[in-house]
């Protein structure tokens, strides 16, 4: 019986530590640190927001208009070897904008906006998207930017959108 008071004490010692320990490694937990962020004043840069507008009133209410979606956030994988080199892969990587049902915010497209501004992409990494697509059978569309929209220009996503659609 005596033992089990500083037995008591150590256990809780230990877990305090271990628990500190975890809370230390957490960049939000971590209150001695001061990370310099601040909100973007807007995530679409001008050509980006005229297109989304012109997305948006043509498309109407009847798709769900989602911009700057990673591509983790459309497909997963399969518990497998390869799924971690898949992750790694993948990391960081955007679509511009994502196309969806608005009745059930399923996925009907994604489209590559290419706005003649430097992303940092190589062309290597622009096909490589481009077959993680092709491979997960997403519909890939691509638009530059353009002073004015039509209606034909969406045509393509109208289309889509009046095929049979599988479940």
């Amino acid at each position: 019986m005596q033992f089990l008071l500083p037995l008591l004490l150590m256990l809780a010692i230990f877990f305090l530590r271990q628990y500190l320990a975890k809370r230390q490694q957490n960049p939000f937990n971590n209150t001695r640190k001061h990370w310099p962020l601040q909100i973007r004043e807007k995530i679409l840069n001008p050509e980006e927001m005229d297109f989304f507008n012109a997305l948006k009133k043509d498309l109407g209410t009847a798709f769900l208009i989602m911009p700057k979606i990673h591509l983790q956030s459309l497909v997963y994988a399969e518990n497998s070897s390869s799924v971690q080199q898949f992750k790694a892969a993948m990391a960081g990587k955007y679509v511009d904008f994502a196309i969806c049902l608005s009745a059930d915010a399923r996925l009907l497209c994604v489209i590559e906006f290419d706005d003649h501004i430097d992303d940092g992409r190589t062309a290597e990494e622009i096909s490589d998207i481009e077959k993680f697509f092709d491979q997960a059978g997403i519909i890939l569309l691509h638009y530059q930017a353009q002073f004015a929209y039509t209606k034909k220009d969406f045509a393509p996503i109208h289309q889509l959108y009046q095929q049979p659609q599988s479940k």
